[in-house]
């Protein structure tokens, strides 16, 4: 038999999640901390979207359980050079502008191709030429950060959610 634990954790909107947990030690893991818990998740969501919506996770190309292993792998990786390229055109910034400005991953992960092609012709000199490019693309390639930001879903607007039909 599988315990749980049920937290009630009242965010800054006033919105009650109530989390599922298997950590039972209320002195160990009193409440109050997953509150925190459950806003420094957020990096983790997004990084899970990057994988899912921006790179297809799960549209595999191959059947077999080692192709699509090899896929997974590959579009890890895609994710990591270009968070990679993210943090180093997001270190050239001014110091005012980096605090209120990230450089758009999707930018980078639809421009890193360029990279690639360099790479495994193993040509350094025009993998440096086209990493000084790329840099420079992401450096103007900027979201406003919005700290507290909240864009709540009006289901109202588009009428009932469905769940979509299969694609036959």
């Amino acid at each position: 038999m599988l315990r749980l634990r049920l937290v009630r954790v009242v965010l800054s909107t006033g919105n009650i999640e109530v989390l599922v947990t298997s950590l039972l030690d209320t002195v160990a893991y009193p409440a109050a901390e997953f509150a925190a818990l459950y806003h420094a998740r957020w990096r983790i969501e997004e990084a899970f979207k990057t994988l899912k919506c921006r790179l297809h996770l799960e549209g595999f190309t191959g059947e077999l359980p080692c192709a699509i292993e090899q896929e997974i792998h590959a579009k890890i990786l895609v994710a990591n050079i270009t968070a990679a390229l993210c943090t180093q055109a997001h270190a050239q910034l001014e110091a005012g502008k980096a605090e209120h400005y990230r450089v758009n991953q999707t930018v980078a992960i639809k421009h890193w191709s360029a990279l690639a092609v360099a790479w495994i012709c193993g040509n350094t000199k025009l993998l440096h030429n086209k990493l000084k490019e790329l840099i420079a693309v992401l450096t103007v390639s900027l979201d406003k950060i919005r700290p507290g930001r909240s864009c709540p879903r009006n289901f109202k607007a588009h009428g009932a959610q469905r769940p979509r039909r299969a694609y036959q």
